[in-house]
């Protein structure tokens, strides 16, 4: 091997030796995404595509419900003139900006898991918030928090595409979008059954149960082995991996 070589092949073999994957002869340890690459796709990856895609499912209804609450509202609160409905899509929209920007950090310090929970979380609350709102204020601070919790969604494809094999994640990162159209449609269903009988209010409160089935399934979701990777969690990087692999095992 040429001298100038050397050092270029010790800097690529190195950092993988740090990992606390491989054996103990001193072997390169495979990075943990060699690892996920290696596994085979299972109902695990079914599972975790259904519980990323609800977060999906919940953002294309909770964005399709502004539609429908907006002209209802109008009835209830005489006062509330046009332009006042249409802060209701501008504070949203204004609050997912500021939540694509801090879950995403949110996300690269505490974990993608616990991101997602936390929008979830947000979503859930607001949503219930909109729901009892006793004021059209009331309404539009809660509907910023709907958009700060809305914009989460995102973390899931990023728990999705770095958990799923390279083989299929491309296909997985963009079928994920599927249940965003799904979820329009469904909240446009549910609206024409709750909305003429039993008002928006309802329709508001119904629509967050993807969010409790969301919240209710994610500790079932282990954490991305990368990003404990990325943060120097050596030891956790492997426990997370391990219980991805126990899913397999036990599943296939």
């Amino acid at each position: 091997m040429r001298p100038s070589a050397q050092p270029l092949l010790e800097h690529v073999v190195e950092p993988r030796r740090k990992l606390p994957f491989g054996d103990a002869a001193g072997a390169p340890h495979p990075t943990p995404q060699e690892l996920l690459d290696a596994l085979p796709l299972s109902r695990f990856h079914a599972r975790l595509f259904a519980v990323c895609g609800c977060a999906w499912l919940l953002d294309g209804m909770e964005v399709i419900l502004l539609s429908f609450v907006g002209p209802a509202v109008r009835c209830e609160w005489a006062g509330v003139s046009d332009y006042d409905a249409a802060l209701m899509t501008t504070v949203v929209f204004a609050g997912m900006t500021v939540g694509a920007v801090s879950w995403g950090a949110l996300a690269d310090t505490a974990g993608r898991r616990s991101a997602l929970g936390a929008s979830t979380t947000v979503v859930l609350c607001a949503g219930l918030a909109c729901a009892a709102a006793p004021s059209f204020g009331w309404l539009l601070c809660a509907q910023a928090c709907m958009g700060v919790g809305v914009s989460g969604a995102h973390v899931a494809f990023t728990l999705l595409t770095e958990c799923t094999p390279q083989s299929a994640r491309g296909r997985a990162g963009i079928a994920l979008s599927a249940f965003w159209s799904a979820g329009a449609v469904a909240e446009a269903a549910l609206a024409q059954l709750v909305l003429p009988r039993y008002g928006w209010r309802a329709l508001v409160a119904l629509s967050t149960a993807p969010a409790i089935l969301l919240l209710v399934a994610l500790p079932c979701v282990p954490e991305s082995p990368r990003f404990y990777a990325a943060r120097g969690l050596h030891a956790e990087a492997a426990v997370s991996y391990t219980h991805l692999r126990a899913h397999e095992t036990r599943h296939d």
